[in-house]
Formats: structure tokens, C-alpha cells, sequence
């Protein structure tokens, strides 16, 4: 007798839809995700990219062309900025793996990232196929080397001679007859355009931005973007690709100014709870509606216009330091120091000869109630309180160095100038005083942190170059040699989009070495609160 097996297919049935349903639930558990914070904008932020030398079987035909080709494209726009990697790819043309297996090692592209400052590397890879060339591009993010986007396109030898090239493309059919530079540049449109952003925010202040694009990327005044932050990133887990991407609103810009590499715009809407900051994306562009109707109700008054107007010249401050003046002149056989209340009105103005360079211009004039002892005996000297003054002006020329790129952001300065003060005394032997000048060609240096949404701190370091000083009536002797410093430390903050306050300790000190041996230290330590307008 034979047995027969019947087959159940509801059985079948079950069984199947449970392991479906399991390898569900496994592939959501192992799946890759990062959710909404601001480092997820920031991780994502894809400021610099790094280009590989193209892989081919052709004995390399295509990698100069493609070099050059894909230089020429990033050199038209300023959301990305271009690593160097040729020093790279002759190291890694020398290697001992063959490159076409380099170039798809994850820990040897990343160990390359990082040692080229690239945060994110494309890769080409061409492949000749009879007729056909076969083209591969492929963006990826380092450290982990994550695919976050790819594009394909075959290119058609010409049948005919001096004809042209037929251009198809995978995903999108036929785009026409094109040059290889052409087809480059529209995989490199697609292959960007598929991460769900066309720039991010720079910077933030009060309630001016900046983007990364500009009029290069037809941004205009009275565009509106919209800004959006990430959400979540969906990664293949075995791929290691990015496979969905999650953006929700933050707010809207309106575009103020372009220049041709950035645009400085102002927030006109935020979501409830939420606040446009760096490293957040323009995921849509809004182009200025055109007609005069649009035109009529997108044009503001004019006096709110000229007040949301970004500063573009310079800026203008007045304040008033308060502090001490000490004074100390000693000699061998003796000495006098004295100190006393410090009042110093002063201006200064900054002139922008364009985003990087800057001239600057300070004023200011001080008193004080000057009072001396004898330094040896500790007594008060025969006059008693004295009346002093101070006037002292500058000139300079600087260079800002803009860390992001971004005006309002983290900064550095240089600048070198000249610069003179006058102290003057009661002239008096008996109480060794007498007017006094110094003179320097100076060098400083500077900074500008952001720390928060409106405020900043502030470093500043000046130094004479070949100094100099005089008496007016030679008291002390000859100068021999002397010195000039000064130093400030404070904070601005910004209370309107073209006036800010600032304020900090200033100390300056001049010394003197006279040709007797006699030396003359004089030292004001101030606190300096000012205001400030731009313009």
C-alpha cells in the first residue's frame, strides 16, 4: 500500500504571511534611523565634497576628462566646497590593491575623508560595454561611507563620423545629443537634486540669515524659501544607504539681498515652538510673484524697508569707559606712583571695503583725578591731587576671516594701523610730571564668537611696532626705548538688526626706559559699554 501526502495550502498559507510578517518586524529592527535633532542637521549639513578619480576599463581615458568636468561644475555654485583629493588618488594609484577595490573600501575612503576635511566623496566608475559606455555616480557621506544618492546614464558611440553622441539615460529615457561635459553636469543636477534640500542656513541673527546660495543659483530679493529641519534618516541596513528622508517646517525666509555666493534674507514666519537656525534646510525656493499688483503689495514702506535693510557700509559707535589710571615713574634714588578715578568718552567708526576687508578710525578723550605718593616713605608728595588728561586716536586696516563663510557667524581678525596718545601733566620737577606722547605703528589681532541667538564674545589684542615717545618738556631725559599694548575682553549683544551694545574690560599700557635708567609705567584699566549702529 502506498502512502499519499496531501498538501495543505492553508497551511501553506499561514506559514507564509508569519515569515513574511517576521521579516518585517526584522528589517524595521535592524533598519538604520536618526531622528530630529539639530545634530542630525548638522551631521547632514554637506558643506565640502571630495571627488575620486574616475574608475574605468579603458586604461583610464575618461579620468582627466572627468576631473575636469566635474571642477568646472562646482565651480559655479557655493553650497558645496571642493576638497583637493589629487594628492590622494596618486597615493592610492600606487597602491597595492588594485584600484578599482580601493575605491569600494569603505575604511579607506573614510580614512581619506578625514584626512582631507571631505564630508562627503563621489564616485565615478564607467564601464565600456561594445558600444556603450556605461556611467556610474554615486554620492557618498563620510565617515561610514552612507550612499545618499546615485545616478546612471549610457552614452552611444556615434555611428557616423564628426557625428554626435546619443544620450540616454536609466531612469528618465532618452535626453537628446549632448557632449560628455553636458551629460556630467545633468547626472551631477539629478544625482544632488534627489536629497530633498537645495541649501541649508549659515547663520543667524536676531532676525537676519544667511544661505549658502546665491545669485548663482537665481536667488533674488523677495524670494521666499522655505526652511525645513530632518526629521529622521532611513538607512538600508545592509546597504548602508540612505533610503528615505524625513523633513517637517521650521519657518520662512524672505530673501533681502543676493550676492552672488550667499543671500542674506530675514525670517518672516516660524512654526509654533520652533526657531530657524544653522545648519536647517531650504527645502523649496518661492520665486517673487512678478506683475504690479505683486510687486505693489510685496513692496514695504519705506521707512520699515530702510530699517530691516541689511547694514552694507560699515558701522558707528559711541560710548563712555570709566576705571583707573595708575602712573608710576622710579629711578634708582627714588620713585612716585599714584593712581585715580579714569573717564574716557570715545568713537570709533568701521568702513567695509567688502565682506572681508575693513577700515577702521578711533577717537577717544580722557581725565582723571590724579593724586601721588612716594614710594619710598609711602607720604603723599607736596601737591596733592593733580588734574591729567589723555587723547588718543588710531588708524587701521584689517582682514576678517569669515570661519563658515558666514557674516554673522564665528570670526578672526587681523588688522594693522597707526596709533598715538598724549598724557598730559602739570609740568612740575618736584613731582617728576610732564606732558608725555606715544606713537607706534601697531598690529592686532581678534575674534568673534557667537554664544547664543543674539549675543557674541569678543578678543582683542593690540601691539606697538617700533614704538616710540617724547616729553614735551624734558623732565625725565631722553626716551630710550618703550612699549605699547592694549587688550579688551567683552560681549555684544544685538538688540535690533542694526544696533547692537557692547561692553567689556579694556586694559592699555605704555612704558617708557629714559636714558637716565628712570622707567615710567602708565596703565588704564577701564570698563567700556558703547553703542553701536550699522549702516
Amino acid at each position: 500500500m502506498v502512502n499519499s501526502t496531501r498538501f495543505d495550502f492553508r497551511s501553506f498559507a499561514k506559514t507564509r504571511r508569519a515569515l513574511l510578517s517576521a521579516f518585517l518586524l526584522l528589517f524595521c529592527a535592524f533598519s538604520n534611523s536618526a531622528h530630529a535633532t539639530s545634530e542630525l542637521d548638522r551631521k547632514y549639513a554637506l558643506e565640502s565634497v571630495g571627488l575620486l578619480r574616475s574608475l574605468d576599463n579603458v586604461d583610464g581615458l575618461f579620468a582627466d576628462y572627468v576631473a575636469s568636468a566635474y571642477r568646472d561644475y562646482f565651480s559655479r555654485q557655493s553650497r558645496f566646497k571642493l576638497q583637493d583629493l589629487s594628492k590622494a588618488d596618486d597615493v592610492l594609484a600606487r597602491a597595492k590593491l588594485p584600484y578599482g577595490k580601493i575605491i569600494y573600501d569603505r575604511e579607506i575612503l573614510s580614512q581619506l575623508a578625514r584626512a582631507t576635511r571631505a564630508e562627503s566623496i563621489i564616485r565615478t566608475a564607467i564601464q565600456k560595454e561594445g558600444k556603450q559606455y556605461r556611467f556610474t555616480l554615486e554620492w557618498l557621506l563620510s565617515p561610514q561611507m552612507e550612499l545618499l544618492s546615485s545616478d546612471r546614464f549610457v552614452l552611444q558611440e556615434s555611428s557616423e563620423k564628426g557625428g554626435k553622441e546619443t544620450l540616454q539615460t536609466e531612469e528618465s529615457g532618452a535626453l537628446g545629443l549632448g557632449d560628455l561635459r553636458g551629460s556630467l553636469d545633468q547626472a551631477l543636477d539629478r544625482m544632488i537634486s534627489k536629497v530633498p534640500f537645495v541649501a541649508q542656513v549659515t547663520g543667524r541673527d536676531n532676525q537676519s540669515v544667511t544661505i549658502d546660495i546665491g545669485a548663482n543659483a537665481d536667488i533674488k530679493r523677495g524670494d521666499t524659501l522655505l526652511i525645513a529641519t530632518l526629521d529622521e534618516v532611513k538607512k538600508h541596513p545592509l546597504l548602508k544607504s540612505v533610503v528615505d528622508w524625513r523633513l517637517s517646517s521650521v519657518g520662512r525666509v524672505e530673501i533681502e539681498e543676493a550676492d552672488e555666493r550667499i543671500a542674506f534674507g530675514k525670517v518672516i514666519e516660524e512654526e509654533p515652538g520652533r526657531k530657524i537656525g544653522r545648519y536647517q534646510k531650504v527645502v523649496q525656493i518661492m520665486p517673487l510673484p512678478v506683475g504690479p499688483a505683486a510687486r505693489s503689495a510685496a513692496r514695504p514702506a519705506a521707512e520699515e524697508e530702510a530699517l530691516d535693510e541689511p547694514p552694507r557700509l560699515g558701522w558707528i559707535s559711541g560710548g563712555l569707559g570709566a576705571g583707573s589710571f595708575t602712573r608710576q615713574l622710579s629711578s634708582e634714588s627714588s620713585g612716585l606712583s599714584g593712581t585715580g578715578l579714569f573717564l574716557i568718552p570715545r568713537a570709533d567708526l568701521q568702513l567695509w571695503l567688502n565682506r572681508e576687508w575693513f577700515t577702521e578710525f578711533g577717537f577717544g578723550y580722557g581725565f582723571s583725578s590724579y593724586s601721588q605718593n612716594d614710594l619710598a616713605t609711602g607720604a603723599a608728595t607736596a601737591a596733592g591731587s593733580v588734574s591729567a588728561s589723555m587723547s588718543a586716536w588710531r588708524f587701521n586696516l584689517g582682514y576678517s576671516y569669515l570661519v563658515n563663510g558666514n557674516f554673522f557667524g564665528p570670526k578672526g581678525w587681523v588688522r594693522m594701523g597707526y596709533q598715538s596718545a598724549t598724557y598730559t601733566f602739570p609740568v612740575s620737577v618736584t613731582e617728576q610730571t610732564t606732558p608725555i606722547g606715544f606713537k607706534a605703528f601697531f598690529f592686532g589681532v581678534g575674534g568673534d564668537l557667537p554664544i547664543r541667538s543674539n549675543w557674541s564674545a569678543t578678543l582683542n589684542l593690540d601691539f606697538g611696532l617700533l614704538p616710540s615717545a617724547a616729553e614735551t618738556t624734558n623732565v625725565s631725559g631722553s626716551v630710550n626705548s618703550s612699549s605699547q599694548v592694549s587688550f579688551f575682553m567683552g560681549a555684544l549683544y544685538r538688540y535690533a538688526p542694526k544696533i547692537a551694545i557692547r561692553g567689556g574690560l579694556e586694559i592699555t599700557a605704555n612704558n617708557a626706559e629714559f636714558q637716565d635708567g628712570a622707567t615710567l609705567s602708565q596703565k588704564t584699566v577701564t570698563f567700556a559699554p558703547s553703542l553701536i549702529y550699522y549702516f
